[in-house]
């Protein structure tokens, strides 16, 4: 699927920073899966979640299917902004134990949900009629920026405008770790 989503991205003027880094992740091996593939949402995004005051509820499970449980952690942790502490007990509350560290299935599958994501509103952003274009890595928002324009109203993800910085932001998160990521 993301093949002929990055397939209709062609022509389209990305970043070389966006490009790179979405590159970068596609090109690396996953590590071992440590454990069995459970039953994912596999499109945990704000969007998504529900608090009804007491639970936390998930919608919309269209992408619903077997995958590695980091998957869905992973996606929680890149759209909520966690850092690595929080990250690791989001995890340790999933195992019902602390982690060492940060696994590495958890540290790929970050990296691959901001990826995949990062594709998926380059050809939002595209679709909505974004022209693309160049951009300096050091001007891309951050997700904290785009999470507070659009709470604002001043953005919204379901433009052309704001995908293409869902975009940039989703790859903040993968250059900002630099090598800790990896």
């Amino acid at each position: 699927m993301i093949a002929s989503v990055q397939a209709s991205l062609a022509g389209f003027a990305v970043p070389g920073f966006v490009r790179a880094a979405i590159d970068q992740v596609f090109a690396e091996p996953s590590p071992p899966q440590a454990r069995p593939q459970v039953t994912s949402h596999n499109d945990l995004n704000p969007s998504n979640l529900a608090f009804d005051g007491e639970r936390v509820l998930l919608l919309d499970w269209d992408a619903a299917g077997p995958n590695d449980p980091f998957y869905d952690l992973a996606a929680v942790a890149v759209f909520l902004r966690m850092d690595d502490a929080t990250a690791a007990a989001l995890i340790a509350a999933y195992d019902d134990a602390p982690p060492a560290g940060l696994p590495a299935g958890f540290v790929h599958a970050r990296r691959l949900v901001a990826a995949v994501c990062a594709t998926l509103f380059l050809h939002l952003a595209r679709q909505a009629g974004h022209p693309g274009g160049a951009a300096p890595a050091d001007r891309a928002p951050t997700l904290q920026e785009v999470h507070g324009l659009i709470g604002v109203g001043a953005l919204s993800p379901g433009s052309a405008d704001g995908a293409w910085a869902f975009a940039q932001a989703l790859v903040r998160t993968i250059t900002d770790r630099g090598a800790d990521a990896r």
